[in-house]
């Protein structure tokens, strides 16, 4: 039986970042059937997986953020206990493919030697490689990529992988800066591969919440919030222009908020919890809206349903604003990082997103009620450039299946190859 190892952010009940996995592993079933899938996770993380029917192992990030500091990765310092280190590094030797991500991993912030997710995928290729293991990479982004030594070891990571996607064009252009010369596949983000929703979720606590929200028969605003990353608006000032425009909605198109949580991880401080900031939005709201904050964790196909029936949605978390485009629901997102922007211009709809260096609630307000006139035949349009992205996204699997059965690899075909 083949084995399959997948690394990317797993681990941290993160549905934006899991439903590419859930994604990979059903094209990989249809193609080659059954295998042996190994997931690299946050330690302590990593059981909800066995619902997929795969495995875990550790990887060599700390539990917490605070456990982290001045130190490497766990198990490269010279006092460290190394049993996950090499538990992880037997799985990858004994893998037929090393699948990285899909998500934007290639980012040098938090950058050391050992430390930072550009090293992080560093030496899960060097693992690969140094056992003649094939490394795919799966709907990455790239960038921003600031040190001089980000760029040298995106570029290694990129020179040793047998097969390159990213999602956006930005990456492919980062790709090119840094100097790699290989094919750079370019395909839409892997999430849309996920199964059509329906028009209510599944009985459950998502449909619970959804009940809740739509109970009065008035419209529905759903909200996908996270942190700010630092060098945007402090967190006081986003919370309060978040209510303000939540407010201004309910005002003028009696719009109530439901508050959907993509990321509900705490390891690394209260604020990566999505459910946190929809709590100090809401609490900051003045109106009467009543809005609806999801408490409980969700699965995937949970989150993405939750989007059904709203008149619009307010999304930071990209994968928000992929959910709701999934659900036909009209869009306006915040640009906190590029990866949102690049998703929205392959919608075809680079007008709704909002940026975050400049403008306030008042701005916000007027592209909100932009998003909420959106016609039938814009709802249309959007929904016929889900489909194709959903054909185009296959491809990912194809590329997976050709690596395990060492075959030439396929040229693209609807995707944008990078020569």
């Amino acid at each position: 039986m083949k084995r399959v190892v997948f690394a990317g952010a797993y681990g941290i009940q993160s549905q934006g970042d899991d439903a590419p996995l859930v994604v990979m592993a059903r094209m990989l079933r249809e193609r080659v059937g059954e295998f042996d899938g190994v997931v690299v996770s946050r330690p302590h993380g990593g059981a909800e997986y066995a619902a997929l029917r795969l495995r875990s192992v550790a990887n060599f990030e700390y539990a917490a953020k605070a456990d982290s500091l001045g130190r490497w990765f766990r198990g490269f310092n010279p006092t460290d206990d190394r049993t996950d280190l090499l538990a992880l590094e037997a799985e990858i030797a004994g893998c037929d493919l090393l699948v990285l991500g899909a998500g934007n991993a290639l980012v040098d912030q938090c950058f050391d030697l050992l430390r930072g997710p550009v090293p992080y995928f560093t030496m899960l290729t060097l693992m690969a490689r140094m056992s003649g293991k094939p490394v795919l990479w799966y709907g990455l982004s790239i960038g921003p990529l600031r040190t001089p030594f980000g760029k040298k070891y995106a570029r290694l990571c990129l020179d040793l992988a047998a097969a390159v996607t990213v999602r956006d064009a930005a990456s492919a252009a980062v790709a090119r800066r840094i100097g790699y010369h290989g094919t750079c596949l370019r395909l839409p983000d892997p999430v849309l591969g996920l199964p059509s929703p329906g028009s209510h979720p599944a009985p459950g606590p998502a449909r619970d919440a959804w009940n809740r929200a739509h109970a009065r028969g008035a419209g529905v605003a759903a909200v996908s919030l996270r942190a700010l990353p630092p060098g945007r608006m402090s967190h006081a000032q986003w919370v309060a222009g978040m209510a303000a425009l939540l407010d201004a909605l309910y005002e003028r198109h009696g719009l109530r908020p439901l508050f959907i949580p993509q990321c509900t991880y705490s390891g690394g401080g209260p604020l990566e919890d999505d459910r946190n900031v929809a709590r100090d939005v809401a609490e900051a709201m003045r109106g009467r809206a009543d809005p609806v904050v999801v408490r409980e964790r969700l699965n995937v196909e949970e989150c993405l349903s939750l989007y059904a029936g709203a008149r619009v949605a307010l999304c930071t978390r990209l994968h928000g604003a992929v959910f709701a485009a999934m659900n036909a629901t009209p869009v306006l997102a915040f640009g906190y990082h590029p990866k949102v922007a690049g998703f929205m211009d392959w919608l075809g709809q680079p007008d709704r997103v909002v940026s975050l260096r400049r403008g306030g609630a008042a701005d916000w307000l007027d592209k909100a009620e932009a998003a909420l006139g959106a016609s039938l035949q814009e709802r249309g349009r959007v929904l016929a450039r889900i489909e194709e992205g959903r054909r185009e996204v296959e491809q990912y699997g194809a590329l997976a299946a050709a690596l395990l059965a060492g075959e030439r690899l396929p040229a693209p075909a609807t995707g944008r190859g990078m020569p």
